[in-house]
């Protein structure tokens, strides 16, 4: 199982068509803290096409959503489900 193997089931079990999440919400249901780059940098949230990098993207993409927005400063991030054509087989 991986570290955010908990994020991805928890989004495939929402249903909902976007959600935010404040990032501590995302550390509960990680039952570990986000990096300090989760803070820090704006890539670390990025919806990037290469799928061998960034497992938090791929945690998210396998669930079928994609990151709409994020505050790092206020602590949140909204997931929004993906385009069907564009979800990952």
């Amino acid at each position: 199982m991986g570290k955010y193997d908990p994020l991805r089931a928890f989004l495939e079990n929402s249903g909902a068509e976007t959600m935010r999440l404040r990032f501590a919400d995302i550390e509960r249901i990680l039952g570990a803290p986000l990096p300090p780059s989760a803070r820090v940098h704006a890539a670390w949230w990025a919806n990037e096409r290469n799928p061998k990098t960034h497992v938090q993207k791929i945690a998210w993409t396998a669930a079928g959503y994609r990151v709409d927005a994020v505050d790092r400063d206020a602590g949140w991030v909204r997931f929004r489900r993906a385009p069907a054509g564009s979800r990952p087989r």
